[in-house]
């Protein structure tokens, strides 16, 4: 409550009202533009935060874990926390991205997951802008993380790029243009079958043969499709799946013992070997992070 004085130096009370955020920016992790020759793949990652991948210019085929998006010039696709994804260039026409990785809270972040959008000329406005601040400096080859850094010396243009950022995830949850899917090539629904095949045997450890089998195809053939779409083996995709659903247990507060024995692992002392060997940390210093 605040009191002031009207054009007649009488009393008036004024009630505060405090703006909900509903998207709070807590950190970036990288911020680049960057060009991509015809025919580059990206073998694909995994990360517990947000990225955002936009196509400025070409073509781009990209994979979220069993999900399968072509993007044009001003389509949009956001990867949620723990997705695994990656892109290749299918056309053999150059290509301009412009990638943003974060981590943020609020109520839209739950909107974006699985978000693909063609962009609306006011959030191109906005992504423009935010390509120019990031672009001011920025040297070929040079560290992903590098853009955000000289932001970050330059509180001013920090904050605007902030307030930017923010504004334009605010924009993707209620407007710009869904995009629609393409409909599916034979592989690409082979991959989405194999990947559902996968989840359902999150207990155990089917070879290659038996998740050929159960969809239908040839060894061969399925080893083939995720080579295209997945970048990694049939198996250590499926492994990564149970890495994802480790991280996701270990959130919620499971054990290393209830969680070895779930997802199959032949011990707990050997689960842990594993997952920090795939991710770098132990499952317990996960959690405590």
């Amino acid at each position: 409550m605040y009191i002031g004085r009207n054009a007649e130096n009488e009393p008036v009370v004024y009630e505060a009202f405090e703006p909900e955020r509903c998207v709070k920016l807590e950190c970036f992790f990288t911020a680049f533009r960057a060009e991509y020759d015809g025919g580059y793949s990206f073998e694909g990652e995994i990360h517990d935060f947000w990225e955002m991948f936009c196509v400025l210019e070409g073509q781009a085929c990209v994979s979220a874990d069993e999900r399968i998006c072509r993007l044009s010039a001003g389509d949009v696709i956001f990867h949620k926390p723990m997705e695994l994804h990656r892109f290749h260039i299918e056309n053999g026409n150059p290509l301009s991205v412009f990638v943003l990785s974060f981590d943020a809270s609020g109520p839209v972040m739950k909107k974006l997951e699985n978000r693909v959008l063609t962009l609306e000329p006011e959030q191109k406005n906005c992504l423009l802008r935010m390509t120019e601040l990031v672009g001011a400096g920025q040297q070929p080859g040079e560290e992903c993380s590098a853009p955000v850094l000289r932001l970050k010396s330059q509180p001013l243009k920090f904050q605007q790029f902030t307030c930017l950022t923010e504004l334009f995830l605010l924009s993707a949850t209620d407007s710009g243009s869904q995009l629609r899917p393409e409909a599916d090539p034979p592989e690409a629904l082979l991959y989405r079958e194999a990947v559902r095949v996968m989840h359902a045997h999150m207990r155990d450890w089917p070879d290659v043969p038996v998740i050929a089998s159960e969809c239908g195809v040839s060894p061969s053939c399925l080893k083939q499709v995720f080579r295209k779409y997945a970048g990694l083996g049939v198996h250590r995709y499926f492994l990564t799946l149970k890495i994802i659903q480790a991280s996701r247990m270990l959130k919620e507060g499971r054990s290393v013992a209830a969680i070895a024995e779930e997802l199959s692992f032949s011990s707990p002392n050997y689960f842990s070997i594993v997952y920090k060997r795939e991710t770098g940390i132990t499952p317990t210093a996960y959690r405590h992070r």
